[in-house]
């Protein structure tokens, strides 16, 4: 699977709800699925675990952009050595999203949002009444080894906050599945890892 740029309405919209403009996909970037994600090894003390192959992560990710409305699920979206290559799989997710979610008509939800958390104690996501809840929530700017105690305790809080939906973490850097097991102390779902077009193939 091949992911392109977004047309101009579609990005209009995406942007509206979140993305920052300055990551969104540029036009002769093409993103292969195929090739893209990377086997992760778990490493988490005292626990054994199995390893995530690429092809286990195929078959999530196909699951997901078909259903990205289906239950209230938690996915880890990395990529390294910087969270580019996530942002533009989660931007996909997004897109999907809002297609289903205009197809279906819940009323009682809106448009799906992208938030960036940031440093410091406040966050008006996270500290402020939920006017209209989005029918998916995305959190990025999160460095899987370099963000603050506080960052991260503001992601758990909004993964709590919004329990009733679908949520998206976009990080860069560490194996999404040790952010969750080390760093965050969250159950997710699935654990998807990109890597860039030059790195070290696997045998």
């Amino acid at each position: 699977m091949i992911l392109k740029a977004f047309d101009r309405d579609r990005a209009k919209l995406l942007v509206s709800r979140g993305v920052p403009a300055q990551d969104l996909m540029g036009k002769k970037f093409k993103l292969d699925l195929e090739d893209t994600f990377v086997k992760q090894e778990p490493n988490i003390p005292r626990v054994m675990q199995k390893v995530i192959s690429a092809a286990r992560q195929e078959r999530s990710i196909e699951t997901l952009l078909e259903h990205p409305l289906r239950g209230n699920y938690v996915v880890g979206i990395g990529s390294f050595p910087s969270d580019m290559r996530a942002k533009y799989l989660a931007q996909h997710l997004m897109s999907r999203a809002i297609d289903q979610h205009l197809q279906q008509r819940r009323m009682s939800r809106s448009l799906p949002l992208w938030h960036r958390v940031y440093g410091g104690l406040a966050d008006n996501l996270r500290d402020k009444p939920v006017q209209d809840m989005p029918c998916l929530l995305i959190i990025s700017n999160i460095d899987g080894t370099g963000s603050s105690n506080y960052k991260l305790e503001k992601v758990r809080d909004l993964l709590e906050k919004f329990s009733d939906i679908p949520r998206i973490v976009v990080s860069g850097g560490e194996q999404p599945c040790d952010l969750f097991a080390n760093r965050l102390h969250y159950p997710c779902r699935s654990a998807l890892y990109l890597g860039p077009d030059n790195r070290e193939k696997e045998i």
